[in-house]
């Protein structure tokens, strides 16, 4: 069964997906049917809510009490459609439970791109991935530094040394600005975009040479058609000079026809020759009524040839004139376009230096992969089956995520499975992101199906198995009025859309389903009189909402401020503060924004480089904690930065650069009075901290870049609280919702600091090139050209949909305030509907007083302090909830450090003459107390000589040390060390503690998976240092 559920806003989609989740888990006996179900959404805060929710209405089904609301329901709708009573449910539900919670890896509910990931891990030694696969979201850092790479390497390759320096000049010649670095970084966006796949492959045949002289090609062609508009323009200005006439006496004056022959000499880059010409034209009138007869008659004459001409150029606009001005837009940026490939290569070889992938290279690997490789394979390889698929959020799935779970998907409806696909078109705003939600709108048939060899047949297996359902149209969320004019305004506003994008709004009305009435507000601002001038306009009506918000009893962290860019929120919050208010936004809960995590990684970097720069600021940080507003002097005394910094570290003996990583961020952070325990800012830099060193190891340096690079930008998340105005992008509010909503600047499109360029059939205007890069532009757009008439419909589309998602977020009031620029083009539907002029205000309901909130509601900020008891001078006892990394679970000694330091001295010897350096690097992490170095050195030195090791330590052996297994279910398995002897594998764990058996069952577990996975004889040893014993494991 295949069904497509549309769900509008606040209309229950959660609860819809985890009542079908149960109803599939439920239907029959099984308790473990669950683990056949796969559950995509499209954040990893949507995966834990749904994971959440599962396990909250599952308990409820389990206990056996009365229930009621959303719980009822689930009850009701699984006993209704399994036909079971309540006592068979009890039953069903508590044996689920049990599973559920000793079985929690086998729960498929995740993020589209962890379920790729999934899909690609089995198969990254075939596709010449790193075998942890670890994924990176620095895709501009890399890019960057990939366009680094090609410009470095200028001079080696003849053919794209060549391009680059035409560029570099095309760029001069343009008067552009003329790093080439900028154009570059600019475009290489482009290889990330799914839409661009096909036509960057289709250039790569072009080579950098021929590139060169399409471009050649393409100039002569500007130029002759250029030098031919010249002439035209040339023979009919000649003409009227010759003839005496004063252009005063021509129709329209001096600004009149005139002006389009004059354009002819230079020919506009956007094809503008003015309407004169053509008005004339269609007249016949050419003179003036002011005009001496004498004059008429001399301008008459010229007539037939101001007919011919403008006639001729006339002719020429739906043809060569058109060509011509795509031949511009696509020399613009060909060069650049040129270097993509270059610019892919070398971005191909970072990552495979760093070991990293980005999640739109699983998408396309996943393709490859499920494209050749049948369902059952798969699954054998995954170590799962699913019959049951649920896709979250599904407007915003992109083209080839769909595509690339067809096959399995396919396979699910063949053998009696079920696919539930949830979504609303009209909150599609993640198309940036390759979301593409006409394949939603489209089903049952597939979107882009000419893109799949079995296309049709996918096709033909949904529409066979598609059960059309009815669309959620409830609205649990706002109050009355705001549902009712959310109705009226979206119904309108579709109005806007042209072509098959309007669909997307069809059936769009909501019924309330909240006893609240609510209230809206719509105020109209008079556009800036300048450019120059500030425009506080929107500031205002927000800052006089908020206030009466406030005075109408909402709490500040009732208030949500919803803005189109960051360069919004940033000025909003300003305004906001400046009226003395608390505000909160994603931006303030960065690592990097906050004080304290700073000044811990200030400091850091003076213990790395203690150069002045860095002893300056890790003072001034110091310094600013805690210091009164205004002007703060860490230098009172006259000291210098790195006498500050010397007397400030000798004060702190603890802050020691040998520690681990993150133990020195923990006593930095406590030496400047910020114990991670009390601070959610500084326990989320710990965690980076950690999951940098899990990834990279303990390299101080390497953190200091990744800090600069992403863990700067990073958010703790939490709870804003109750005293903090809330200031956010439409995008991050999506999924939230506030009681009151304020909305300035509504209708105000995204913008953007870079030209915005799609990709083109160039047809006869560039019969060379495939596919071409071109800006969009209002030029483009009249020339109708197919590709940039279809993204504007697009642009218009995506507008509407981020307004839609800003004005379904309230609960009890929204607030709205737009614009009376005309250029705006939402805002003037707006204000048009509303009958609003400048200074105007249009409200809807009632300003009802916030209800008081009764202790013990879910919103209540109290607070519970974290001490611990520590004598004066004492340290606090600091309790460890997690076991340390190489806890070995069959010697449970975690607290000697000897064993750890063996395992990391012996996984960088390949051969014994590596044992010193091996010991001298594990003695320099300061993990071992002196002395010791020198007695475990000898007492390896002495087991290392043994011959019975000498086929696990010899030249030549091909080695690998605290290597990663995957099992079939993703667990991790590190065996100490792999050795392969010709078709032979040989794994040896070592061990420092007293011989277990459970070592051999360990080590049998390695043996069975390197076997599975290598399809070769495996041996198994152990290796018990203290005894220096080594012993085979039978399989």
């Amino acid at each position: 069964m295949f069904q497509v559920l549309h769900s509008s806003a606040g209309a229950g989609k959660t609860h819809a997906l985890v009542k079908h989740y149960l109803l599939l888990s439920l239907h029959k006996g099984d308790p473990a049917a669950y683990t056949r179900i796969l559950a995509l959404t499209f954040t990893n805060k949507a995966a834990a809510e749904m994971r959440e929710r599962v396990l909250v209405y599952l308990e409820a089904l389990a206990s056996g009490g009365p229930l009621d609301g959303a719980k009822a329901d689930v009850r009701d709708e699984v006993m209704r459609k399994a036909g079971i009573g309540e006592e068979e449910l009890y039953l069903r539900a508590r044996a689920m439970l049990t599973h559920m919670l000793h079985h929690w890896s086998q729960v498929a509910i995740s993020t589209i791109d962890s379920f790729m990931r999934r899909v690609v891990m089995p198969f990254t030694r075939d596709l010449q991935l790193d075998h942890e696969l670890r994924m990176t979201v620095e895709e501009e850092f890399f890019r960057a530094k990939a366009v680094d790479l090609l410009l470095e390497e200028a001079g080696q390759d003849a053919a794209l040394t060549e391009v680059l320096v035409a560029a570099c000049s095309q760029l001069l010649e343009e008067e552009r600005a003329w790093k080439l670095d900028e154009p570059l970084l600019e475009l290489s966006g482009q290889l990330g975009r799914e839409s661009a796949l096909e036509h960057l492959e289709q250039l790569k045949a072009i080579s950098a040479g021929s590139f060169l002289e399409i471009r050649e090609r393409l100039r002569k062609r500007v130029s002759d058609f250029r030098d031919h508009m010249h002439r035209l323009g040339t023979e009919a200005l000649d003409a009227i000079a010759h003839a005496g006439i004063d252009p005063r006496d021509l129709a329209g004056g001096a600004n009149g026809f005139i002006v389009y022959f004059r354009r002819l000499l230079d020919l506009p880059a956007n094809g503008d020759l003015g309407k004169g010409g053509p008005a004339a034209f269609a007249k016949d009138v050419w003179h003036s009524s002011k005009a001496s007869t004498e004059t008429k008659e001399a301008i008459d004459a010229l007539a037939p040839l101001f007919r011919r001409i403008i006639g001729e150029v006339e002719e020429l606009r739906g043809g060569e004139m058109r060509d011509h001005l795509v031949r511009l837009a696509i020399l613009r940026d060909l060069l650049s376009t040129a270097s993509l490939h270059s610019i892919d290569q070398r971005l191909e070889q970072l990552k495979q230096m760093e070991g990293v992938s980005f999640f739109s290279d699983l998408t396309r690997k996943v393709m490859g992969i499920v494209q050749n490789e049948p369902a059952p394979f798969l699954y054998e390889k995954l170590g799962e089956r699913y019959l049951h698929f649920l896709v979250d959020e599904f407007q915003d799935t992109s083209l080839m995520q769909w595509h690339a779970m067809l096959p399995l998907v396919e396979n699910a409806l063949a053998t009696d499975g079920s696919v539930l696909l949830v979504g609303d078109a009209k909150q599609a705003i993640y198309r940036w992101r390759n979301g593409e939600a006409r394949q939603f709108d489209a089903f049952p048939q597939v979107f882009g199906k000419e893109a799949l060899a079995r296309g049709s047949e996918y096709e033909s297996a949904l529409q066979r198995a598609f059960k059309p359902i009815e669309r959620l149209d409830a609205n649990w969320r706002s109050g009355r009025g705001i549902i009712a004019f959310n109705n009226a305004l979206t119904g309108h506003l579709k109005q806007t859309l042209s072509g098959p994008a309007r669909s997307f709004y069809d059936r769009h009305e909501q019924q309330a389903r909240r006893g609240d009435e609510g209230y809206v507000e719509v105020v109209c601002y008079p556009g800036k009189p300048s450019e120059d001038e500030p425009d506080n306009g929107p500031w205002e009506l927000m800052v006089k909402a908020v206030q009466d918000c406030l005075d109408d009893q909402f709490r500040p962290g009732d208030i949500g401020v919803l803005v189109r860019t960051g360069k919004q929120g940033i000025e909003a919050s300003r305004k906001l503060t400046a009226q003395g208010w608390n505000v909160v936004s994603p931006d303030g809960l960065r690592l990097g924004a906050n004080p304290a995590a700073g000044a811990v990684v200030n400091i850091m970097a003076w213990l790395q480089h203690p150069a002045d720069e860095h002893a300056a600021k890790a003072a001034q940080a110091i310094a600013l904690l805690g210091a009164d507003p205004g002007t703060v002097d860490p230098f009172p005394d006259g000291t210098g930065p790195q006498t500050f910094m010397r007397t400030w570290h000798a004060a702190h003996p603890l802050v020691r650069p040998g520690e681990t990583l993150v133990a020195l961020t923990c006593r930095i952070a406590e030496a400047i009075g910020h114990h991670p325990a009390k601070d959610a800012f500084i326990m989320g830099l710990v965690d980076e901290v950690h999951a940098f060193c899990k990834a990279s190891g303990d390299d101080l340096p390497g953190f200091l870049e990744h800090w600069e690079r992403t863990a700067s930008n990073r958010s703790i998340g939490g709870n804003p609280g109750s005293d903090a105005i809330q200031v956010m992008t439409i995008h991050k509010a999506k999924g939230l919702q506030f009681p009151v909503v304020i909305l300035p600047e509504a209708g105000k499109t995204g913008g953007g600091k870079t030209r915005d360029r799609i990709w083109i059939d160039p047809g006869k205007a560039a019969p060379d090139l495939p596919a071409a890069l071109v800006g969009v532009s209002k030029a483009m757009e009249e020339l109708e050209v197919p590709e940039v008439e279809e993204e504007i419909r697009l642009r218009q589309l995506d507008d509407l949909d981020v307004l839609y998602v800003a004005i379904t977020r309230p609960e009890l009031r929204l607030y709205i305030s737009v614009s009376d620029d005309p250029r705006m083009r939402l805002a003037t539907a707006i204000r048009e509907y509303l009958q609003l002029e400048p200074g105007g205000t249009w409200t809807s309901g009632s300003r009802v007083p916030r209800a008081p909130i009764a202790l013990g509601h879910a919103d209540d900020d109290r607070t519970f302090p974290l001490e611990s008891s520590a004598r004066t001078g004492e340290r606090p006892l600091a309790i460890r909830c997690e076991a340390p990394e190489d806890w070995d679970p069959a010697a449970p000694d975690p607290y000697r450090s000897h064993g750890r330091a063996v395992h990391a001295i012996l996984e960088h010897v390949r051969v014994p003459q590596d044992l010193p350096a091996a010991v001298a690097r594990e003695a320099a992490t300061g993990s071992l107390a002196p002395g010791q170095a020198e007695l475990i050195g000898a007492h390896l030195a002495q087991l290392l000589a043994k011959p019975g090791l000498a086929p696990f330590f010899h030249d030549g052996a091909e080695v690998y040390t605290e290597a990663t297994l995957l099992d079939a279910h993703g667990q991790a398995h590190r065996p100490d060390r792999v050795v392969r002897n010709g078709e032979v594998l040989h794994v040896l764990d070592i061990k420092t503690g007293a011989p277990q058996e459970r070592h051999k069952d360990q080590v049998r577990g390695y043996m069975a998976l390197l076997a599975e996975v290598e399809h070769c004889p495996v041996n198994g040893w152990l290796l018990y240092v203290r005894e220096g014993e080594l012993l085979a494991v039978d399989p």
